[in-house]
């Protein structure tokens, strides 16, 4: 699985609207190693030229916010539909397996707080829409937010589940800032961040 740096240009589809959802949920696979080596500065874990928050979840906090949710729906009743979205992060998908141990897995995360919801809330899948299109640049590598081309797909999945027809992202009009450097790189500083930064593409 191949990172997307900012200065590439994405060849995948996205004028039907869709992406390309299954029924399947997906299953990241294994990221290759090809001998680069990361380091963590200041909690951040600097790898290959992207910035990576440590992800610390675990089961009681899966379960607590679980509870959260259900304890809207319950005061709320039928007569309001709740979409719960759980995001996964960069570092999800990105990590080849030397480095899997800094990090908890978040599918486990999701998928619990996803069987113990209400039967009422709809699950969105925002891990599978964002999976199918890692080779595309979905995440900013010196921010903790992803970019826009990664909520066009989450947007996607929520539509999916919404019963309704996603617009086409080819269809609005683009414009682009360059040289961002964001909230990941103020904390670490690191010169690799700084000589590769990103871009802000939006829609308008």
């Amino acid at each position: 699985q191949s990172e997307a740096s900012p200065s590439e240009s994405s060849s995948s589809d996205t004028s039907s609207g869709t992406s390309s959802s299954s029924s399947e949920p997906y299953v990241a696979p294994p990221v290759a190693d090809d001998g680069a080596v990361g380091e963590t500065v200041n909690s951040i874990f600097v790898y290959k030229g992207m910035a990576l928050q440590i992800f610390g979840g675990n089961r009681t906090e899966a379960q607590r916010y679980a509870n959260v949710i259900n304890r809207y729906q319950q005061l709320l009743g039928d007569k309001v539909t709740i979409y719960n979205m759980v995001i996964p992060s960069h570092i999800e998908f990105v990590l080849p397996e030397k480095y899997k141990k800094l990090t908890s897995p978040e599918r486990p995360n999701i998928d619990l707080i996803y069987s113990t919801l209400d039967a009422r809330v709809k699950r969105v899948d925002a891990y599978s829409a964002i999976g199918r299109h890692m080779e595309e640049y979905l995440y900013f590598n010196t921010d903790h937010h992803w970019t826009g081309k990664g909520a066009y797909y989450a947007y996607t999945a929520i539509a999916e589940q919404a019963g309704f027809e996603p617009l086409s992202y080819d269809s609005y009009e683009k414009g682009r800032i360059d040289n961002f450097l964001g909230t990941l790189y103020s904390k670490t500083q690191d010169v690799k961040l700084a000589k590769n930064p990103d871009y802000v593409e939006y829609c308008k």
